[in-house]
Parts: structure tokens; sequence; C-alpha cells
């Protein structure tokens, strides 16, 4: 919460937050805590809605698919990501307790981005092929 009281609006220029300091992996759970006090309420806003748009489109692929097995690798997937960014960013705001959950595609970690990767890889392949008919 003391990072998202510090960076204000625009935030305090990159790597000048002291919130690092006190934050257990800051560059892998608290990814969005650094981000809001680094940048300010403008990012993490846009942040924020990226997620969004980005959870609305995995569950609106869902709602598409036409096989069941398409649909049922797809919501996985979808509730897999929505449900870690939700973790993570309630994790942050100090709503949930403490896990170490990631933030998929922003938490720094070669694993993590690679599985997410690799998750939205095989669903945008599900998808291509449910499209090019």
């Amino acid at each position: 919460m003391e990072a998202f009281k510090k960076g204000q609006l625009t935030g305090v220029r990159p790597d000048e937050g002291n919130v690092r300091i006190f934050l257990p992996d800051c560059h892998a759970d608290f990814v969005f805590s650094v981000l809001a006090e680094e940048f300010g309420l403008t990012m993490y806003l846009a942040t924020l809605i990226l997620l969004g748009i980005i959870s609305a489109r995995l569950l609106y692929f869902a709602y598409k698919g036409n096989e069941l097995f398409n649909l049922l690798v797809i919501l996985d997937i979808s509730i897999q990501l929505i449900t870690q960014f939700i973790i993570n960013i309630g994790v942050t705001l100090n709503i949930v307790l403490t896990t170490s959950i990631t933030l998929p595609l922003l938490s720094y970690g070669g694993s993590s981005f690679l599985s997410s990767s690799i998750a939205l890889g095989i669903m945008l392949s599900l998808v291509e092929t449910r499209l090019s008919y």
C-alpha cells in the first residue's frame, strides 16, 4: 500500500523507488507494486486495462468455441491466467494472503513467462484452426 501512496499520479522515476527494499521478491511476486510506485497511477491503470482486455479476449475465444475439446482447453487456459491475474493483484493490494504466484507476462523469471507464453500459444493455435475453416 505504501507503493501506491508514493506513486501518486505520475510516480517517481524508474529505479528511484524505495519500496523494493522492503518487499520480498519485488521483481517476481510484487512487480505490480513496483510498477505502481515508479510509474504511478497512469501506468497502473493502463496495466489493469490491458490485463482486462486480455482476459475479456480469452473469454471471448472460449465463448466462440465450436468443438468441445477446443472449448475446454481455451476455457482452462483462460481461467488459469485470469486467476493468476486476480490473485497476484489481490496480494499486491493486501486483500489476499501472500502467495508466490507471479503475474503472467510481467513478472521476472523465465519459467513464468515461458509457461504463460506456451499456454497462450496453444490457445491461439486452437483458435487459429477454428477460424481457418
